[in-house]
């Protein structure tokens, strides 16, 4: 029970929750940006809201795999970091 409540294993949860957290961020943020929008796409055509979606979700996954880089490389430095000083 220590183990599975322990600062280590906090610290591991919002180590994956934290990126997390940001994509989710990002996603709502982008659809409220966009929210108006949304009802003029539905009574469009298919190719319109198609194309519609697919940029949305480029955008999202470029953005992400952005997060996702720059949050690897931080955990990359801080996890040497702290092997070191042990």
């Amino acid at each position: 029970m220590g183990q599975l409540f322990s600062l280590a294993a906090v610290s591991r949860s919002l180590k994956s929750l934290l990126p997390t957290a940001v994509i989710v961020y990002l996603a709502v943020t982008q659809v409220a940006r966009d929210w108006a929008r949304l009802p003029t796409l539905l009574r469009g055509n298919g190719a319109g809201l198609l194309a519609f979606t697919a940029s949305h979700m480029f955008e999202l996954a470029w953005k992400g795999s952005l997060v996702l880089l720059i949050w690897s490389a931080a955990d990359y430095f801080l996890e040497r970091w702290r092997h070191e000083n042990e």
